[in-house]
């Protein structure tokens, strides 16, 4: 496949592409890349693989997060991609994508410690091609918490300091707990949440 990888692209042709994706997010638009410009110790780049006809089939934005500048830049860098990839539907997309990946990873070599991918959605049809420029694929962290019990158990679960920010909140009535159905066949949820601030008259 004739493809060709920039760092540029016209602004329409960038919107209309995340706009037209079912799986385009906020991170991948012109806007959030002019927010990360603008933001001290980040800097956002811009990767797309074209075909012959200039439409995009992958895009990438990187956004290079550093701590510290001079002679410790390179080893206080890391790339975050938030909103992840983005890809044409088809075997076009992934075959892309795998020379997106390419093409960025030979541009970056040494100057980013890692770069790390978000997905914010299923991308498990384009795990083979990520795995194949030795991208390794880890599941979202979850935490699942037993509430079938008393809340006093449910709080000693929880960190000390946490703890007692909840017991102060609940004290001065900035803070309720509630115990909630979702409907019949669910489990009853607790929900933690702020007390409404009431006005004075």
């Amino acid at each position: 496949m004739n493809l060709t990888v920039t760092q540029t692209l016209p602004e329409s042709t960038w919107r209309r592409f995340v706009d037209e994706h079912p799986q385009g997010n906020v991170f991948h638009t012109p806007e959030m890349f002019q927010v990360f410009a603008r933001t001290a110790g980040h800097q956002p780049t811009l990767w797309a693989a074209l075909n012959p006809q200039e439409e995009p089939l992958a895009l990438l934005l990187p956004v290079r997060v550093t701590l510290f500048g001079g002679p410790l830049r390179r080893l206080t860098s890391r790339a975050v991609a938030y909103g992840s990839v983005l890809c044409a539907p088809g075997p076009q997309g992934p075959a892309a994508l795998d020379e997106l990946l390419r093409a960025y990873k030979q541009a970056v070599r040494g100057q980013v410690l890692f770069t790390e991918l978000r997905n914010l959605s299923d991308l498990s049809d384009l795990q083979k091609a990520m795995i194949g420029q030795e991208f390794a694929y880890e599941e979202h962290l979850n935490y699942l918490i037993d509430l079938d019990r008393p809340v006093e158990e449910i709080m000693q679960d929880i960190g000390s300091r946490t703890r007692k920010n909840i017991r102060r909140g609940l004290r001065q009535g900035e803070v309720v707990i509630t115990e909630e159905t979702i409907s019949e066949d669910k489990e009853p949820l607790l929900i933690l949440e702020p007390e409404p601030k009431r006005r004075e008259a």
